[in-house]
């Protein structure tokens, strides 16, 4: 909930203010350790005879930055396209459940 309100708040700051806020949840990230979340890569692991978060821990790490990096590259860039197209999910489920209120709302 904490890192919403950041988030929202930045983006309304400027883009520039939310893309120093995602690097800085991304350099949070980069500090982090992983570790194979796959039981079945674990049981792989064992079965080579490798220590659980041995070698896999480095490529999970590796596809969760990578990953994130791209979300923040797509979340900096396209905020606002976002949030239309959030409150046009918004509308229309407002519109659907027949509450006049949130619909107008949204409209104003």
């Amino acid at each position: 909930k904490e890192r919403g309100a950041q988030l929202r708040q930045a983006a309304e700051a400027s883009r520039e203010s939310l893309s120093r806020l995602l690097e800085a949840f991304f350099s949070k990230l980069e500090q982090r350790h992983f570790f194979g979340a796959s039981s079945e890569k674990l049981g792989e692991s064992l079965a080579r005879g490798e220590h659980a978060g041995g070698d896999s821990s480095v490529s999970d790490h590796a596809l969760i930055c990578s990953l994130m990096r791209k979300f923040i590259t797509d979340l900096s860039c396209n905020w606002a396209l976002r949030v239309a197209e959030q409150r046009q999910r918004l509308l229309i489920l407002a519109v659907n459940r027949g509450d006049a209120a949130a619909a107008h709302r949204l409209l104003s």
